[in-house]
Parts: structure tokens; sequence; C-alpha cells
């Protein structure tokens, strides 16, 4: 019984059936991973442009309103005199200034729905706002760092002698950009008084 010879066509099918299975494994795992790293960058991209979108609606709807808030109720007008007062003098015995001062931020409360809180220091008479309606009276900078950590920079004692007040003060102003979103606090500086809202 000798060696089967295969004809020449069997030999043909199988090396054409050999050509085809490896070209289409070959095709199928170089276009299977190319398709797939593009539908990922498709995706990637796709999710940044939506979340810059969502970024810029942010930054359109809420962020442009809040930076109105110092102009509409820190203005020199009577009618922002309940929140002005506490920049001109102390309001620590009268219960009806402080009882003004907390309706009108109340009011700030209503208008603007996702703000939180605010805090303000008058630094005329050294009285704090937390939130909308905490009135604070601090009697040295340790209260003071107490009530409003963002106003002191955290250093050591000596550095803090060498840094007077407006240095370490100003060295907290941050202008919001976009890549800061939700890392950084928002500070606004009242234009022509002395008085810190974050």
């Amino acid at each position: 019984m000798g060696a089967k010879r295969y004809s020449i066509f069997y030999i043909l099918l199988c090396i054409n059936l050999c050509s085809i299975t490896i070209l289409s494994a070959f095709n199928y795992f170089v276009f299977h991973d190319m398709n797939s790293k593009v539908y990922l960058e498709s995706f990637i991209d796709y999710n940044k442009r939506v979340t810059n979108l969502a970024f810029r609606n942010i930054d359109k709807q809420i962020m442009e309103s809040l930076v109105d808030i110092p102009q509409l109720y820190f203005s020199d007008l009577k009618l922002n005199e309940p929140v002005l007062l506490p920049q001109k003098r102390s309001i620590i015995d009268s219960p009806k200034a402080i009882t003004d001062l907390v309706g009108k931020l109340e009011e700030i409360r209503k208008v603007y729905p996702y703000v939180v809180s605010m805090d303000i220091y008058y630094e005329g008479t050294g009285t704090i706002v937390t939130g909308f309606n905490k009135i604070h009276f601090p009697l040295d900078e340790k209260e003071v760092n107490q009530y409003l950590p963002w106003y002191f920079p955290p250093c050591s004692e000596a550095v803090r002698q060498r840094n007077i007040l407006t240095k370490a003060r100003d060295a907290l102003y941050w202008q919001l950009r976009m890549e800061e979103f939700f890392i950084s606090p928002v500070l606004t500086k009242g234009e022509a008084r002395k008085f810190w809202i974050i």
C-alpha cells in the first residue's frame, strides 16, 4: 500500500482554504483593532463635546449670573443699605440691622437657589457672615480664620507676621476658569469697598 497521492486539485484547494483563512483572520484582527480604536476615540470625542457643552451651559446660566451679585446687591444704593451698613459701622448692638441684613441675604438665596452658601467679611468692622444667616463678630485673627479659613493662608506665625494682611488677602483672589470649575472656590471682591464674598 503505497503513499496516498493527492490530486493537484485537492492540494490547490487546501492551499486556497488555508490562504483565505489566514487572510480573513489577519483582516479581522487588524480591522477589528482599528475599528475599536476609532470607536473609542469617537466615543471620547463625543463625551468631551457633551462635557464642554455642559460646562458652557453652566458657565452661561449660573456663573455669569453670580458675577452680577456684587453689582446688584453690594452697590451703593439705598435699597442695598442693609448689606452695606456692616462695612460702615458695627451692627453688634442693633438687632434691627442684623435682621435687615439676614433678610437681604435670604432674598439673595431665593433669587439664586443654586448658591448653597455665601461668606462675607466686612473688613471695616470685622463682621463676618457665613452661610446666609450666621453673623459673627470675631475678636481676633484666630476667630476670623475659624469662620473664614480661605481668608488667611495656612502658614507659620513667622510668615504671617512678615506678610501684611493685604498681600495675604490678594493671594486668595482667584478668577474662575473652566478647567478649575468644581476645584477652586470663587471669590469676588467688592469694587470700591473692602469686603469679600465667597
